[in-house]
């Protein structure tokens, strides 16, 4: 006879980014991983091949404090690529490390973690202001992941 498990609750997780300063996050959303299919033929029928593995993007919304502005990201990615010098540092400099735990209903323990390497944020959204709206201001933040590491 099977089990019945409870689901795991979306709401019950953490964001490290391994290196910087804490910060907290609305939402995040782990990366798709894709694997190429290569086709070559074999007699009169195609066949299909695993090529290689693309990673998709962590997306993180973070709340905008007004009350303590925040420019973490901003400057992590003037590291990068900086337009007023022309140029930007070597990925060993800003590429980091991240890991988003799933917690128990503790909050405390953790049930599983995803740990991602090579992390680095390409695009940063621009703040969405509106007079007639309480919606709290969120900021996205989308990072290039070069792999999921195994710890």
């Amino acid at each position: 006879m099977a089990q019945v498990v409870n689901p795991h609750k979306k709401f019950l997780w953490s964001i490290t980014l391994f290196g910087m300063n804490p910060f907290t996050a609305q939402k995040v959303t782990l990366p798709d991983r894709d694997i190429d299919a290569i086709e070559h033929g074999e007699g009169n029928h195609v066949i299909k091949t695993a090529g290689m593995v693309k990673l998709g993007t962590l997306k993180v919304d973070r709340i905008f404090s007004a009350s303590a502005p925040n420019r973490l990201f901003w400057d992590w990615i003037n590291i990068i690529q900086n337009e007023i010098v022309g140029g930007g540092a070597i990925p060993d400099i800003y590429k980091k490390t991240a890991q988003v735990q799933f917690l128990s209903t503790d909050g405390i323990s953790i049930k599983n973690s995803y740990t991602f390497g090579g992390l680095w944020p390409s695009k940063i959204n621009g703040i969405e202001l509106d007079r007639v709206s309480s919606d709290n201001t969120v900021e996205t933040i989308e990072f290039q992941v070069d792999e999921e590491l195994k710890l």
